[in-house]
């Protein structure tokens, strides 16, 4: 099959690489849809950003190496042995770039779906920027026939905005500030509002993305150029502060 590997940072380029082999547990899937993060944008070209040494390390000893790609939909060609809940033809996206080890702390007490020990798509598991993709079963979910592939090459980016806001414990009314609006904030600050949360205030320096988070439900937008965003808030909350605050505004200072 043709996949994109990394030559050098900056170097993709599409070459023919052997066929993925489905192993037991495993699910042998035809991309449709992949879409890089904003993430991996700035890892490959070299810049700062949370897994970029990762990456830099990776192509300096194992290049051309297949890196990147954990936002895809596809369907399913090959299902491994001891797979039970899909079947060949079932549209999928995916639903999680990193896995449980099975060996830490977290993993050992029920609480492995917070395991920051374990292999991630696109890093140790080769990633979706190519034909087909062998991965293990519990990295997808089905797609529904309403969810379009485009739609779910989506899914695993909000599921991050889902686990933030879980993490967050929101109480019905609680207020909220989400700094930051790119794609992530503004997916935060609606699961934020659809949890239960009261007045919810985001801050970014652009102002048509603080004119679309108001279309998308922020009660309050703040640009961050114009005016001391800490101040406005403690003016917002009569001193007090918010209840829950979320970062989102992460990624390269470029």
């Amino acid at each position: 099959m043709k996949a994109w590997r990394f030559h050098g940072i900056n170097d993709m380029r599409l070459d023919e690489v052997p066929d993925p082999k489905v192993k037991p547990g495993y699910l042998l899937v035809k991309i449709t849809v992949t879409q890089p993060s904003v993430t991996e944008v700035i890892r490959a070209k070299g810049e700062e950003t949370l897994g970029a040494d990762y990456v830099r390390q990776a192509i300096a000893e194992h290049a051309p190496v297949q890196l990147l790609g954990h936002e895809f939909a596809g369907v399913v060609l090959e299902v491994g042995e001891g797979v039970r809940n899909f079947q060949i033809g079932d549209r999928v996206a995916s639903g999680r770039s990193r896995l449980p080890c099975g060996k830490c702390e977290l993993c050992l007490t029920g609480q492995s779906d917070y395991c920051r020990k374990g292999p991630s798509v696109g890093r140790q598991l080769p990633g979706s920027f190519a034909e087909c993709v062998s991965l293990p079963a519990e990295v997808f979910l089905k797609l529904p026939a309403q969810v379009t592939d485009n739609q779910g090459a989506c899914i695993q980016a909000l599921t991050g905005c889902v686990d933030a806001v879980h993490t967050g414990e929101i109480q019905m009314g609680d207020s909220v500030v989400v700094f930051g609006q790119g794609a992530m904030g503004l997916a935060v600050m609606q699961v934020a509002r659809a949890a239960g949360a009261g007045q919810t205030i985001v801050i970014d320096v652009r102002d048509d993305i603080l004119q679309l988070s108001s279309k998308l439900g922020a009660d309050v937008t703040i640009n961050a150029k114009s005016e001391d965003p800490v101040k406005r808030i403690l003016d917002l909350t009569r001193g007090r502060g918010v209840d829950i605050a979320f970062e989102c505004a992460g990624g390269s200072s470029k």
